[in-house]
C-alpha cells in the first residue's frame, strides 16, 4: 500500500486543473512509471492566493495511491476550514478490505470428453 500525499506544485488536467504547466509531465510520468493513480475528485481549489491583480487557484496539492488500494479510498475532498496557510486541508477515507466482500476463486476445468484434436 503506498499513499503520497503533498504539494506538487504541478498543475494537471488529470488532477483537477484547467490548465496544465511545465511541470505535469514530470509529474505524471513519474506518477504513472511507479503504478500510482491521482484520487483528487471535484472542482475545488487546494490552493487560493489573493493578490492585487485578483484571486490564483489551483489544484496543486496531489494524493496519489498505488492501484492496489485505489478503491479503498473514500470521500476524497477539499475541506473549507481554516488553515493559516494558503493550501487547503484534504481528507479522504481508506476503507478496511474486511468490510468488503471476498472474491471467489474461479477455477477453470477442461472437460477432456470434449477434447478434440482437430480443433486445436
Amino acid at each position: 500500500m503506498v499513499i503520497v500525499a503533498g504539494n506538487f506544485n504541478a498543475k494537471s488536467l488529470e488532477c483537477g486543473d484547467h490548465r496544465e504547466d511545465s511541470k505535469r509531465h514530470a509529474l505524471t510520468d513519474s506518477a504513472a512509471s511507479l503504478c500510482l493513480i491521482s484520487c483528487n475528485r471535484g472542482d475545488k481549489p487546494t490552493f487560493s492566493r489573493i493578490y492585487n491583480g485578483g484571486v490564483s487557484r489551483s489544484h496543486i496539492d496531489i494524493t496519489f495511491v498505488s492501484g492496489s488500494i485505489v478503491q479503498q479510498i473514500n470521500e476524497w475532498k477539499v475541506l473549507d476550514e481554516f488553515t493559516h496557510s494558503l493550501h487547503r486541508y484534504i481528507s479522504f477515507e481508506i476503507s478496511s478490505m474486511a468490510n468488503k466482500p471476498a472474491q471467489q476463486d474461479i477455477t477453470v476445468r477442461w472437460e477432456w470428453r470434449k477434447y478434440n484434436q482437430a480443433k486445436l
